[in-house]
Protein backbone atom coordinates (compact mmCIF):
# COMPACT_ATOMS: atom_id res chain seq x y z
CA UNK A 1 0.00 0.00 0.00
CA UNK A 2 2.81 2.40 0.93
CA UNK A 3 4.61 1.66 -2.33
CA UNK A 4 1.45 2.42 -4.33
CA UNK A 5 0.98 5.69 -2.44
CA UNK A 6 4.60 6.71 -3.03
CA UNK A 7 4.29 5.82 -6.72
CA UNK A 8 1.11 7.88 -7.14
CA UNK A 9 2.64 10.82 -5.23
CA UNK A 10 5.78 10.68 -7.37
CA UNK A 11 3.69 10.76 -10.57
CA UNK A 12 1.83 13.84 -9.31
CA UNK A 13 5.11 15.59 -8.46
CA UNK A 14 6.57 14.76 -11.87
CA UNK A 15 3.42 16.00 -13.60
CA UNK A 16 3.54 19.24 -11.61
CA UNK A 17 7.23 19.74 -12.45
CA UNK A 18 6.54 19.13 -16.14
CA UNK A 19 3.69 21.67 -16.14
CA UNK A 20 5.93 24.30 -14.51
CA UNK A 21 8.72 23.55 -16.98
CA UNK A 22 6.38 24.00 -19.96
CA UNK A 23 5.01 27.26 -18.54
CA UNK A 24 8.50 28.68 -17.96
CA UNK A 25 9.77 27.52 -21.35
CA UNK A 26 6.97 29.35 -23.17
CA UNK A 27 7.15 32.46 -20.99
CA UNK A 28 10.92 32.81 -21.44
CA UNK A 29 10.91 32.23 -25.20
CA UNK A 30 10.68 34.73 -28.08
CA UNK A 31 7.34 33.08 -28.87
CA UNK A 32 5.78 34.87 -25.88
CA UNK A 33 5.08 38.58 -26.48
CA UNK A 34 4.06 39.80 -23.06
CA UNK A 35 3.23 43.41 -24.01
CA UNK A 36 1.31 42.65 -27.22
CA UNK A 37 -2.42 42.30 -27.91
CA UNK A 38 -4.60 41.61 -30.93
CA UNK A 39 -4.76 45.25 -31.97
CA UNK A 40 -0.97 45.39 -31.95
CA UNK A 41 -0.82 42.39 -34.31
CA UNK A 42 -3.20 44.07 -36.77
CA UNK A 43 -1.16 47.26 -36.60
CA UNK A 44 2.09 45.35 -37.17
CA UNK A 45 0.62 43.32 -40.04
CA UNK A 46 -1.86 45.72 -41.57
CA UNK A 47 -4.51 44.28 -43.87
CA UNK A 48 -4.55 45.01 -47.57
CA UNK A 49 -6.55 48.20 -48.29
CA UNK A 50 -9.42 46.24 -49.84
CA UNK A 51 -9.82 44.18 -46.63
CA UNK A 52 -9.31 46.95 -44.04
CA UNK A 53 -13.01 47.84 -43.85
CA UNK A 54 -13.92 44.29 -42.80
CA UNK A 55 -10.92 43.38 -40.62
CA UNK A 56 -11.39 45.98 -37.88
CA UNK A 57 -15.08 45.15 -37.26
CA UNK A 58 -14.12 41.46 -37.26
CA UNK A 59 -11.43 42.20 -34.67
CA UNK A 60 -14.03 43.90 -32.47
CA UNK A 61 -16.23 40.79 -32.66
CA UNK A 62 -13.41 38.24 -32.27
CA UNK A 63 -14.63 37.25 -28.79
CA UNK A 64 -17.71 35.76 -30.50
CA UNK A 65 -16.13 34.33 -33.67
CA UNK A 66 -12.96 32.97 -32.01
CA UNK A 67 -10.56 34.12 -34.73
CA UNK A 68 -9.99 36.40 -37.70
CA UNK A 69 -7.82 35.94 -40.80
CA UNK A 70 -6.85 38.29 -43.59
CA UNK A 71 -4.15 39.11 -46.15
CA UNK A 72 -1.29 41.49 -45.49
CA UNK A 73 1.70 42.75 -47.45
CA UNK A 74 5.19 43.29 -46.10
CA UNK A 75 8.23 44.05 -48.24
CA UNK A 76 6.20 43.13 -51.33
CA UNK A 77 5.48 39.68 -49.90
CA UNK A 78 1.86 38.61 -49.60
CA UNK A 79 1.16 37.14 -46.17
CA UNK A 80 -1.74 35.28 -44.55
CA UNK A 81 -2.48 36.46 -41.00
CA UNK A 82 -4.55 34.46 -38.52
CA UNK A 83 -5.35 35.60 -34.99
CA UNK A 84 -7.05 33.40 -32.37
CA UNK A 85 -8.75 34.97 -29.35
CA UNK A 86 -8.85 33.80 -25.74
CA UNK A 87 -5.57 31.87 -25.70
CA UNK A 88 -3.63 32.70 -22.53
CA UNK A 89 -0.70 31.26 -20.59
CA UNK A 90 -1.86 30.37 -17.09
CA UNK A 91 -0.23 28.29 -14.37
CA UNK A 92 -3.71 27.15 -13.31
CA UNK A 93 -4.40 25.67 -16.76
CA UNK A 94 -1.62 23.15 -17.48
CA UNK A 95 -3.74 21.49 -20.18
CA UNK A 96 -4.00 24.73 -22.16
CA UNK A 97 -0.29 25.37 -21.66
CA UNK A 98 0.54 21.93 -23.07
CA UNK A 99 -1.65 22.61 -26.10
CA UNK A 100 0.11 25.95 -26.71
CA UNK A 101 3.45 24.18 -26.28
CA UNK A 102 2.48 21.45 -28.77
CA UNK A 103 1.38 24.11 -31.28
CA UNK A 104 4.71 25.91 -30.90
CA UNK A 105 6.65 22.64 -31.30
CA UNK A 106 4.73 21.86 -34.51
CA UNK A 107 5.66 25.29 -35.87
CA UNK A 108 9.32 24.83 -34.86
CA UNK A 109 9.45 21.42 -36.54
CA UNK A 110 7.93 22.70 -39.80
CA UNK A 111 10.39 25.60 -39.89
CA UNK A 112 13.28 23.11 -39.81
CA UNK A 113 11.92 21.03 -42.69
CA UNK A 114 11.46 21.67 -46.38
CA UNK A 115 7.89 20.49 -46.88
CA UNK A 116 5.26 21.73 -49.37
CA UNK A 117 3.23 23.91 -47.00
CA UNK A 118 3.22 27.71 -46.49
CA UNK A 119 6.32 28.80 -44.55
CA UNK A 120 5.88 30.64 -41.25
CA UNK A 121 6.84 34.33 -41.34
CA UNK A 122 5.99 35.19 -37.71
CA UNK A 123 4.07 33.74 -34.77
CA UNK A 124 3.56 34.28 -31.09
CA UNK A 125 1.48 34.08 -27.93
CA UNK A 126 0.13 37.46 -26.80
CA UNK A 127 0.60 38.41 -23.16
CA UNK A 128 -2.79 40.14 -23.13
CA UNK A 129 -4.51 37.12 -24.63
CA UNK A 130 -4.42 35.68 -28.11
CA UNK A 131 -2.31 33.64 -30.49
CA UNK A 132 -1.23 34.69 -33.97
CA UNK A 133 0.37 33.06 -37.01
CA UNK A 134 1.68 34.85 -40.10
CA UNK A 135 2.56 32.62 -43.06
CA UNK A 136 3.32 33.10 -46.72
CA UNK A 137 0.40 33.27 -49.12
CA UNK A 138 0.83 30.75 -51.92
CA UNK A 139 -0.90 31.11 -55.25
CA UNK A 140 -2.52 28.09 -56.81
CA UNK A 141 -5.79 26.45 -57.71
CA UNK A 142 -7.80 24.51 -55.19
CA UNK A 143 -7.79 20.80 -55.98
CA UNK A 144 -11.50 20.68 -56.90
CA UNK A 145 -11.22 23.73 -59.16
CA UNK A 146 -8.18 22.32 -60.93
CA UNK A 147 -9.78 18.91 -61.57
CA UNK A 148 -13.02 20.40 -62.86
CA UNK A 149 -11.33 23.02 -65.08
CA UNK A 150 -8.88 20.64 -66.79
CA UNK A 151 -9.66 17.82 -69.17
CA UNK A 152 -7.33 15.24 -67.69
CA UNK A 153 -6.72 12.01 -69.51
CA UNK A 154 -6.33 8.67 -67.72
CA UNK A 155 -2.53 8.87 -67.49
CA UNK A 156 -2.68 12.40 -66.06
CA UNK A 157 -5.16 11.33 -63.40
CA UNK A 158 -2.88 8.46 -62.40
CA UNK A 159 0.05 10.87 -62.21
CA UNK A 160 -1.72 13.48 -60.06
CA UNK A 161 -3.04 10.75 -57.74
CA UNK A 162 0.51 9.46 -57.22
CA UNK A 163 1.74 13.02 -56.61
CA UNK A 164 -0.99 13.49 -53.99
CA UNK A 165 -0.03 10.34 -52.08
CA UNK A 166 3.71 11.00 -52.28
CA UNK A 167 3.14 14.55 -50.99
CA UNK A 168 1.15 13.39 -47.95
CA UNK A 169 3.67 10.60 -47.26
CA UNK A 170 6.44 13.20 -47.02
CA UNK A 171 4.61 14.72 -44.05
CA UNK A 172 3.82 11.35 -42.50
CA UNK A 173 7.47 10.29 -42.66
CA UNK A 174 8.32 13.35 -40.54
CA UNK A 175 5.55 12.52 -38.04
CA UNK A 176 3.51 15.53 -39.21
CA UNK A 177 0.05 14.34 -40.20
CA UNK A 178 -2.48 16.93 -41.33
CA UNK A 179 -5.51 15.38 -39.68
CA UNK A 180 -8.14 17.53 -41.44
CA UNK A 181 -7.49 17.02 -45.14
CA UNK A 182 -9.99 17.80 -47.88
CA UNK A 183 -9.79 19.15 -51.47
CA UNK A 184 -10.06 22.75 -50.20
CA UNK A 185 -6.78 22.31 -48.32
CA UNK A 186 -4.86 21.16 -51.40
CA UNK A 187 -3.36 23.77 -53.72
CA UNK A 188 -2.25 22.73 -57.22
CA UNK A 189 0.63 24.54 -58.95
CA UNK A 190 0.83 23.49 -62.59
CA UNK A 191 3.75 25.38 -64.08
CA UNK A 192 6.51 23.35 -65.70
CA UNK A 193 5.83 20.47 -63.33
CA UNK A 194 2.71 19.76 -61.31
CA UNK A 195 3.12 20.18 -57.56
CA UNK A 196 0.83 20.18 -54.53
CA UNK A 197 0.84 22.31 -51.39
CA UNK A 198 -0.94 21.35 -48.16
CA UNK A 199 -2.62 24.25 -46.36
CA UNK A 200 -4.28 24.40 -42.95
CA UNK A 201 -1.55 22.35 -41.31
CA UNK A 202 -1.15 24.85 -38.46
CA UNK A 203 -4.48 25.24 -36.72
CA UNK A 204 -4.76 25.91 -33.00
CA UNK A 205 -8.37 24.74 -32.91
CA UNK A 206 -8.87 20.98 -32.65
CA UNK A 207 -12.26 21.24 -34.37
CA UNK A 208 -12.38 19.44 -37.74
CA UNK A 209 -13.42 21.83 -40.50
CA UNK A 210 -13.24 19.64 -43.59
CA UNK A 211 -16.38 18.34 -45.28
CA UNK A 212 -17.71 15.35 -43.34
CA UNK A 213 -17.55 13.12 -46.41
CA UNK A 214 -13.75 13.29 -46.09
CA UNK A 215 -13.87 12.22 -42.45
CA UNK A 216 -14.58 8.78 -40.99
CA UNK A 217 -18.05 8.33 -39.50
CA UNK A 218 -16.35 8.34 -36.11
CA UNK A 219 -13.27 10.60 -36.39
CA UNK A 220 -12.28 9.76 -32.81
CA UNK A 221 -11.88 6.09 -33.79
CA UNK A 222 -8.50 6.90 -35.34
CA UNK A 223 -5.64 9.41 -35.18
CA UNK A 224 -4.58 12.20 -37.55
CA UNK A 225 -2.72 9.68 -39.73
CA UNK A 226 -5.86 7.58 -40.11
CA UNK A 227 -8.00 10.61 -40.99
CA UNK A 228 -5.45 11.57 -43.66
CA UNK A 229 -5.63 8.09 -45.18
CA UNK A 230 -9.43 8.14 -45.19
CA UNK A 231 -9.48 11.55 -46.92
CA UNK A 232 -6.91 10.55 -49.56
CA UNK A 233 -8.80 7.36 -50.45
CA UNK A 234 -11.98 9.43 -50.85
CA UNK A 235 -10.26 12.10 -52.98
CA UNK A 236 -8.70 9.46 -55.27
CA UNK A 237 -12.06 7.71 -55.59
CA UNK A 238 -13.64 11.00 -56.74
CA UNK A 239 -10.73 11.72 -59.08
CA UNK A 240 -11.38 8.63 -61.22
CA UNK A 241 -15.15 8.53 -60.71
CA UNK A 242 -16.65 6.12 -63.28
CA UNK A 243 -13.35 5.33 -65.06
CA UNK A 244 -11.59 3.88 -62.05
CA UNK A 245 -8.83 1.34 -62.73
CA UNK A 246 -9.71 -2.16 -61.60
CA UNK A 247 -6.85 -2.45 -59.11
CA UNK A 248 -7.68 0.94 -57.56
CA UNK A 249 -11.36 0.00 -57.24
CA UNK A 250 -10.42 -3.29 -55.55
CA UNK A 251 -8.12 -1.52 -53.08
CA UNK A 252 -10.71 1.13 -52.19
CA UNK A 253 -13.32 -1.61 -51.72
CA UNK A 254 -10.94 -3.60 -49.51
CA UNK A 255 -10.15 -0.55 -47.38
CA UNK A 256 -13.85 0.22 -46.90
CA UNK A 257 -14.24 -3.17 -45.20
CA UNK A 258 -11.61 -2.36 -42.54
CA UNK A 259 -12.78 -1.25 -39.08
CA UNK A 260 -14.73 2.04 -39.38
CA UNK A 261 -13.77 2.06 -43.06
CA UNK A 262 -10.37 3.57 -42.23
CA UNK A 263 -7.44 2.42 -44.42
CA UNK A 264 -4.42 1.21 -42.48
CA UNK A 265 -1.87 2.91 -44.78
CA UNK A 266 -1.43 4.75 -48.08
CA UNK A 267 1.08 2.34 -49.60
CA UNK A 268 -1.52 -0.18 -50.87
CA UNK A 269 -3.37 2.59 -52.73
CA UNK A 270 -0.10 3.88 -54.20
CA UNK A 271 0.78 0.37 -55.40
CA UNK A 272 -2.65 -0.07 -56.99
CA UNK A 273 -2.09 3.03 -59.12
CA UNK A 274 0.76 1.29 -60.95
CA UNK A 275 -1.15 -1.99 -61.31
CA UNK A 276 -3.30 -0.94 -64.33
CA UNK A 277 -0.21 -1.34 -66.51
CA UNK A 278 -0.24 -5.05 -65.65
CA UNK A 279 -2.52 -7.67 -67.22
CA UNK A 280 -5.83 -8.09 -65.39
CA UNK A 281 -5.03 -11.69 -64.51
CA UNK A 282 -1.83 -10.50 -62.86
CA UNK A 283 -3.69 -7.83 -60.92
CA UNK A 284 -6.17 -10.31 -59.51
CA UNK A 285 -3.62 -12.96 -58.71
CA UNK A 286 -2.08 -12.79 -55.26
CA UNK A 287 1.10 -14.55 -54.24
CA UNK A 288 0.27 -17.92 -52.77
CA UNK A 289 1.28 -18.16 -49.13
CA UNK A 290 1.86 -21.60 -47.69
CA UNK A 291 1.24 -21.20 -43.97
CA UNK A 292 2.86 -24.59 -43.36
CA UNK A 293 6.19 -23.03 -44.33
CA UNK A 294 5.75 -20.13 -41.90
CA UNK A 295 6.99 -20.02 -38.31
CA UNK A 296 3.98 -20.84 -36.17
CA UNK A 297 3.27 -18.90 -32.96
CA UNK A 298 0.58 -20.28 -30.67
CA UNK A 299 -0.79 -18.69 -27.51
CA UNK A 300 -3.95 -18.58 -25.49
CA UNK A 301 -6.14 -15.48 -25.65
CA UNK A 302 -9.44 -14.22 -27.01
CA UNK A 303 -7.74 -12.05 -29.61
CA UNK A 304 -5.89 -15.02 -31.10
CA UNK A 305 -7.54 -16.59 -34.18
CA UNK A 306 -8.90 -20.12 -33.95
CA UNK A 307 -7.51 -20.94 -37.41
CA UNK A 308 -3.90 -20.51 -38.48
CA UNK A 309 -3.46 -16.97 -39.84
CA UNK A 310 -0.56 -15.04 -41.32
CA UNK A 311 0.64 -12.14 -39.20
CA UNK A 312 0.14 -9.33 -41.72
CA UNK A 313 3.63 -8.30 -42.91
CA UNK A 314 4.64 -4.69 -43.47
CA UNK A 315 6.53 -4.26 -46.74
CA UNK A 316 7.45 -7.94 -46.83
CA UNK A 317 8.52 -8.36 -43.22
CA UNK A 318 8.15 -7.36 -39.58
CA UNK A 319 9.87 -4.58 -37.62
CA UNK A 320 11.60 -5.77 -34.45
CA UNK A 321 12.95 -4.03 -31.38
CA UNK A 322 13.64 -5.21 -27.84
CA UNK A 323 14.75 -3.96 -24.43
CA UNK A 324 15.08 -5.39 -20.94
CA UNK A 325 12.00 -5.10 -18.74
CA UNK A 326 12.14 -2.25 -16.20
CA UNK A 327 9.79 -4.14 -13.90
CA UNK A 328 11.86 -5.20 -10.86
CA UNK A 329 9.94 -8.51 -10.76
CA UNK A 330 10.91 -9.42 -14.32
CA UNK A 331 14.41 -8.05 -14.80
CA UNK A 332 15.44 -11.25 -16.60
CA UNK A 333 12.84 -10.76 -19.32
CA UNK A 334 13.48 -9.16 -22.67
CA UNK A 335 10.44 -7.30 -24.03
CA UNK A 336 10.31 -7.89 -27.78
CA UNK A 337 8.02 -6.00 -30.16
CA UNK A 338 7.24 -7.54 -33.56
CA UNK A 339 5.21 -5.16 -35.73
CA UNK A 340 3.47 -5.94 -38.98
CA UNK A 341 0.84 -3.93 -40.86
CA UNK A 342 -1.66 -2.87 -38.20
CA UNK A 343 -0.73 -5.81 -35.99
CA UNK A 344 1.85 -6.27 -33.26
CA UNK A 345 3.14 -8.99 -30.96
CA UNK A 346 4.60 -8.14 -27.55
CA UNK A 347 6.75 -11.08 -26.47
CA UNK A 348 8.29 -11.43 -22.99
CA UNK A 349 11.35 -13.59 -23.61
CA UNK A 350 13.58 -15.09 -20.93
CA UNK A 351 16.86 -15.67 -22.79
CA UNK A 352 18.52 -17.57 -19.95
CA UNK A 353 15.77 -20.18 -19.73
CA UNK A 354 14.99 -19.94 -23.45
CA UNK A 355 11.29 -19.59 -22.73
CA UNK A 356 8.44 -17.13 -23.26
CA UNK A 357 6.23 -16.04 -20.36
CA UNK A 358 3.72 -13.99 -22.32
CA UNK A 359 2.68 -13.00 -25.85
CA UNK A 360 0.23 -10.15 -26.32
CA UNK A 361 -1.44 -9.90 -29.75
CA UNK A 362 -2.60 -6.38 -30.66
CA UNK A 363 -4.78 -6.00 -33.75
CA UNK A 364 -5.72 -2.35 -33.27
CA UNK A 365 -2.39 -0.73 -34.09
CA UNK A 366 -2.84 2.80 -35.42
CA UNK A 367 -1.04 4.13 -38.47
CA UNK A 368 1.06 6.41 -36.26
CA UNK A 369 2.12 3.46 -34.09
CA UNK A 370 2.98 1.42 -37.20
CA UNK A 371 5.14 4.24 -38.57
CA UNK A 372 6.90 4.72 -35.22
CA UNK A 373 7.62 0.99 -35.03
CA UNK A 374 9.42 1.22 -38.36
CA UNK A 375 11.33 4.29 -37.21
CA UNK A 376 12.58 2.58 -34.05
CA UNK A 377 13.11 -0.82 -35.63
CA UNK A 378 16.40 -2.51 -34.67
CA UNK A 379 16.14 -5.16 -37.38
CA UNK A 380 13.60 -6.65 -39.75
CA UNK A 381 12.31 -10.22 -39.60
CA UNK A 382 12.04 -11.54 -43.15
CA UNK A 383 10.57 -14.95 -42.23
CA UNK A 384 6.79 -15.31 -42.47
CA UNK A 385 5.05 -15.62 -39.10
CA UNK A 386 1.66 -17.21 -38.49
CA UNK A 387 -0.49 -17.07 -35.36
CA UNK A 388 -3.16 -19.32 -33.82
CA UNK A 389 -4.76 -20.13 -30.50
CA UNK A 390 -2.89 -22.89 -28.72
CA UNK A 391 0.15 -23.63 -26.59
CA UNK A 392 3.70 -22.72 -27.51
CA UNK A 393 5.94 -25.77 -27.19
CA UNK A 394 9.42 -25.57 -25.75
CA UNK A 395 12.43 -25.40 -28.10
CA UNK A 396 10.24 -24.31 -31.01
CA UNK A 397 11.23 -22.44 -34.15
CA UNK A 398 9.89 -19.10 -32.89
CA UNK A 399 12.14 -19.07 -29.81
CA UNK A 400 15.08 -20.14 -31.96
CA UNK A 401 14.31 -17.26 -34.35
CA UNK A 402 14.27 -14.72 -31.51
CA UNK A 403 17.49 -16.04 -30.00
CA UNK A 404 19.24 -15.70 -33.37
CA UNK A 405 18.33 -12.03 -33.89
CA UNK A 406 21.22 -9.60 -33.54
CA UNK A 407 19.38 -7.15 -31.22
CA UNK A 408 18.66 -10.04 -28.84
CA UNK A 409 22.28 -11.18 -28.96
CA UNK A 410 23.46 -7.61 -28.34
CA UNK A 411 21.08 -7.25 -25.38
CA UNK A 412 22.44 -10.45 -23.82
CA UNK A 413 26.03 -9.31 -24.29
CA UNK A 414 25.32 -5.85 -22.84
CA UNK A 415 23.56 -7.39 -19.83
CA UNK A 416 26.48 -9.77 -19.23
CA UNK A 417 29.12 -7.06 -19.74
CA UNK A 418 27.48 -3.79 -18.62
CA UNK A 419 30.74 -1.88 -18.22
CA UNK A 420 32.65 -3.36 -21.11
CA UNK A 421 32.65 -1.96 -24.63
CA UNK A 422 34.52 -3.89 -27.24
CA UNK A 423 36.23 -2.08 -30.07
CA UNK A 424 37.66 -3.64 -33.19
CA UNK A 425 41.19 -3.47 -31.77
CA UNK A 426 40.25 -4.96 -28.38
CA UNK A 427 41.00 -8.42 -29.66
CA UNK A 428 42.04 -9.37 -33.11
CA UNK A 429 40.69 -12.77 -34.01
CA UNK A 430 43.16 -13.07 -36.87
CA UNK A 431 46.00 -13.32 -34.33
CA UNK A 432 44.32 -15.92 -32.14
CA UNK A 433 43.37 -19.54 -32.51
CA UNK A 434 39.75 -20.50 -31.80
CA UNK A 435 40.72 -22.59 -28.76
CA UNK A 436 42.57 -19.60 -27.28
CA UNK A 437 39.55 -17.36 -27.84
CA UNK A 438 37.20 -19.78 -26.10
CA UNK A 439 39.54 -20.06 -23.11
CA UNK A 440 40.27 -16.33 -22.84
CA UNK A 441 36.63 -15.33 -23.01
CA UNK A 442 35.51 -18.06 -20.62
CA UNK A 443 38.05 -16.84 -18.06
CA UNK A 444 36.52 -13.34 -18.05
CA UNK A 445 32.99 -14.57 -17.30
CA UNK A 446 33.63 -16.31 -13.99
CA UNK A 447 30.68 -14.80 -12.14
CA UNK A 448 28.09 -15.41 -14.84
CA UNK A 449 25.53 -18.24 -14.93
CA UNK A 450 26.61 -21.13 -17.11
CA UNK A 451 24.12 -20.35 -19.82
CA UNK A 452 25.25 -16.73 -20.15
CA UNK A 453 28.89 -17.81 -20.22
CA UNK A 454 28.16 -20.01 -23.18
CA UNK A 455 25.99 -17.46 -24.99
CA UNK A 456 28.33 -14.51 -24.46
CA UNK A 457 31.41 -16.44 -25.52
CA UNK A 458 29.77 -17.92 -28.58
CA UNK A 459 28.17 -14.64 -29.67
CA UNK A 460 31.36 -12.62 -29.32
CA UNK A 461 33.30 -15.11 -31.39
CA UNK A 462 30.64 -15.30 -34.09
CA UNK A 463 30.36 -11.52 -34.32
CA UNK A 464 34.12 -11.09 -34.63
CA UNK A 465 34.40 -13.85 -37.22
CA UNK A 466 31.61 -12.44 -39.34
CA UNK A 467 33.22 -9.03 -39.09
CA UNK A 468 36.31 -10.46 -40.73
CA UNK A 469 34.20 -12.07 -43.44
CA UNK A 470 35.94 -15.46 -43.22
CA UNK A 471 34.22 -18.75 -42.52
CA UNK A 472 37.40 -20.84 -42.18
CA UNK A 473 37.97 -20.07 -38.47
CA UNK A 474 34.30 -20.81 -37.81
CA UNK A 475 34.71 -24.38 -38.99
CA UNK A 476 37.84 -24.72 -36.87
CA UNK A 477 36.05 -23.43 -33.78
CA UNK A 478 33.22 -25.84 -34.36
CA UNK A 479 35.55 -28.77 -34.64
CA UNK A 480 37.39 -27.74 -31.48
Amino acid sequence: MLNEFNSATQEQIQGHDEANQIHQEIENSDFFRGDMNGVGVVMEFQPLPEFAASVYPALAAIAKTGYIDYLSNQNEQLLQVKLWDGVTLNTQQPGVNRRIHAFKQRIDKLQQLNLPTPSVHACGLLGQGGLYLVSEHIEGQLWSEYISSHELNHAQRLSIAETLIHTVLRFHEKQLPHGDLCPNKLLVQDDEQLALTLTGLLEYSDELTSNKCYQPTNPDATDAFGRDCFAIYKIVEELFHENMPLAVAEEISRASQSPDGIPIALDPLLQSLTAPDQPETEINSKPQINLEDSISIRWRGEAWPADLKLLEPNDGGYHFNCSWSNNPRFTNELRCFITGLGEQLLVDLNPEDRCISRINYNTGLSIEETIKAGKHSQTKIESQLSIQQGILTERNDFIELLMSLEPVIDAIIERANPNQEMEEHDFDVSDSQPVELWQALADTEGELPAFFKLVVTTCLIIKQLFFLGSDEPLRSAHSS
